[in-house]
């Protein structure tokens, strides 16, 4: 009964907080740090994460609203991390998730935003029993998902997302709700009808396209943008020798898809991007190993010039002791030869002093 009765009073205290914050913001903090402290004294309770969860979010919120967003990301990536465990609560991770990509389309990383918000959609679809519940939030996630492939130059991923949440609006909220005349007129000013040939491209790109956050500076873009060429490459049979026709390249540029094109010129850049730079990186690594060579090539003249100095001085060294050796076996060949003639002198030719 207390673990019930502890558990009831940590939401009521987050609905206090959530309902004090525009009004009267010390009030809310008070509420949320009370929440924040019974939760974490829950010490056994199967529900201590989704209350966790609970109120790190609505302490995101608070400092979001207070113009903090450094400490407000914080709690959200708290709250998103509790996400990840077995039995959480997916409504609060799901507003984690989009409440962070908030924050990061503000500070211009479209990339890290659309993982977020592609997070947060994937979240609320896994209860699909709350879906009309959560049908505003799960609106607002498509919506900030095409916006932020909008800002990375990805047309016709931003049109079908945009598209998605024009139609759950539509069904859910109906043609009257705000958030219908804001995609509305959003679609209308940045995206324009296309013909009919134009729409055959591209629902003939859409079917293979992957819905991951990716930059020209992606390696897994640029994969992807490689497999996308050489399909296109295959699927026209003709000799490589053979140019496309003028009139099919005009037709494509007058009615095509330009999101269509501008992806072949990524492509194409990428390409030479990458051709350019191993070409350069080839010259430094060949200039590297040519100068590696002449140091060794250095060291080795170096040394045998030692050896060659070596070399002399030993050589020296050994003509002057011959040399010195040679003129004491002459004085010893004279003495030798002196005291053998005396010795063969008569007895008689010996001069004695008297």
């Amino acid at each position: 009964m207390e673990l019930k009765e502890n558990e009831q009073q940590i939401l009521y205290f987050n609905e206090l907080g959530i309902k004090y914050l525009e009004t009267n913001p010390a009030h809310s903090i008070f509420y949320l740090n009370q929440a924040l402290l019974k939760a974490r004294c829950l010490n056994i309770a199967p529900n201590k994460n989704k209350l966790l969860a609970v109120t790190y979010n609505n302490l995101g919120c608070y400092y979001n609203n207070s113009n903090n967003p450094t400490k407000a990301l914080e709690f959200f990536q708290k709250s998103a991390k509790l996400g990840h465990i077995k039995g959480s609560d997916h409504k609060s991770t799901a507003y984690a998730h989009l409440n962070i990509a908030g924050i990061l389309s503000k500070e211009s990383q479209h990339e890290k935003a659309l993982r977020h918000a592609l997070k947060s959609a994937r979240y609320l679809k896994l209860s699909p029993e709350s879906l009309q519940k959560n049908s505003a939030t799960l609106v607002s996630a498509y919506q900030i998902i095409g916006m932020e492939y909008f800002h990375l130059d990805q047309t016709m991923d931003a049109k079908s997302s945009m598209e998605t949440a024009l139609d759950l609006c539509t069904k859910y909220l109906g043609k009257t709700h705000s958030k219908f005349y804001e995609i509305s007129e959003f679609m209308s000013k940045n995206f324009r009808l296309r013909s009919s040939f134009g729409q055959h491209r591209v629902n003939s790109v859409q079917n293979s396209r992957n819905l991951t956050p990716c930059h020209v500076n992606n390696r897994m873009l640029k994969n992807r943008l490689a497999s996308f060429m050489n399909e296109q490459s295959h699927s026209v049979q003709r000799p490589l020798s053979k140019p496309r026709p003028k009139r099919i390249t005009r037709f494509i540029l007058k009615s095509g898809d330009i999101s269509y094109l501008r992806k072949v010129e990524n492509a194409a850049a990428s390409r030479i991007q990458a051709w350019w730079k191993g070409i350069v990186t080839r010259t430094h690594l060949n200039d590297f190993f040519i100068k590696q060579n002449i140091r060794k090539a250095e060291v080795k003249a170096r040394e045998a010039c030692e050896e060659i100095e070596r070399l002399k001085e030993m050589l020296a060294k050994n003509s002057t002791r011959a040399s010195q050796d040679s003129s004491a076996e002459g004085f010893y060949d004279y003495i030798f030869t002196r005291k053998l003639s005396i010795q063969n002198v008569p007895s008689s030719h010996v001069f004695k002093l008297k």
